[in-house]
């Protein structure tokens, strides 16, 4: 019996082995292609164009614009650089051309360099002091968002994306309107990568908007109790001189005392027990008492 399961484990093991000893070979076997950009830019001085030679005219995201081996041998000719395959190659045996990715990225090289942009500008591990490792690396959208802030260049997902729905971040679920507001106020960055405040946040928070989202029907009638109770939450999106002041200006909307027929009269007595009350409209930038005639 202790035969028959020491049998066993040699087999197992050995399968084991065999299983690692495959793997290991796998993984040695495949070939590589090293990185030689530092080299190139910064001690050769090349331009990007010298290999990328197809850049300048690359109009689509799925166009292959790595250099083949008819640019390399321009200068590895085997004199002016060595044409061995593995100064390049890992394993030249293993060698094989790579299937262009299918990207549903809309993207054109040809647009960008026309506008006089550099390639460093996005692949930013292209500038001569940036790390080694370059090999199909592609920019993120933090560097897209660099221009393309509305400012710029057009921010719109569809600019460049064509399966919105699928690029749509996992919380923006039905509600999503709703509920993001504590996303917000943890974050605000993530919003910002493919919002801006100007052109998105205000649509809805803009500082004089009391009847439309995010209040609820009716609240231009019923803000003040908000007011007096969550101060610091209206000050997060209204200014009270620019928003407050301005509003119940130009709608004739005072304070229940200025209706007092002996108010003119009276209100010294409400400056002098409550001055922060009359300040809060009646500012430095809004002198109504010295420019009355009466408080000259």
């Amino acid at each position: 019996m202790k035969d028959g399961v020491r049998t066993w484990r040699i087999a197992a093991l050995t399968v084991v082995g065999l299983g690692v000893w495959v793997g290991m070979v796998a993984a040695t076997g495949r070939d590589e292609v090293r990185s030689g950009h530092r080299y190139h830019v910064k001690e050769r001085e090349a331009e990007c164009v010298t290999c990328h030679t197809s850049i300048e005219r690359s109009q689509t995201a799925q166009e292959r614009n790595i250099p083949g081996h008819n640019v390399c041998f321009e200068c590895h000719d085997g004199e002016a650089a060595p044409n061995h395959c593995n100064t390049c190659h890992t394993n030249p045996d293993e060698a094989e051309i790579g299937a262009a990715s299918q990207r549903e990225i809309l993207f054109s090289h040809k647009a960008h360099l026309e506008r006089g942009m550099s390639c460093g500008a996005c692949h930013r591990e292209a500038n001569p002091e940036a790390k080694e490792e370059l090999v199909y690396s592609l920019p993120g959208m933090e560097t897209c968002f660099a221009c393309h802030n509305g400012q710029r260049a057009r921010l719109a997902c569809e600019s460049c994306h064509t399966q919105l729905a699928s690029r749509l971040p996992k919380d923006h679920q039905p509600g999503w309107t709703q509920r993001h507001a504590e996303v917000v106020k943890a974050d605000l960055s993530t919003c910002a990568q493919c919002h801006v405040q100007e052109g998105d946040c205000d649509l809805c928070h803009r500082g004089d908007n009391l009847s439309g989202i995010p209040h609820e029907e009716g609240f231009i009638t019923s803000h003040p109790l908000t007011f007096y109770s969550k101060t610091k939450d209206c000050a997060a999106c209204h200014d009270f001189q620019v928003s407050c002041v301005s509003c119940h200006r130009s709608r004739y909307v005072y304070p229940a005392n200025h209706s007092l027929s002996n108010w003119r009269e009276e209100h010294r007595g409400f400056a002098a027990t409550d001055m922060e009350s009359c300040a809060a409209c009646h500012d430095e930038a809004q002198p109504t008492c010295m420019r009355s005639g009466c408080h000259g």
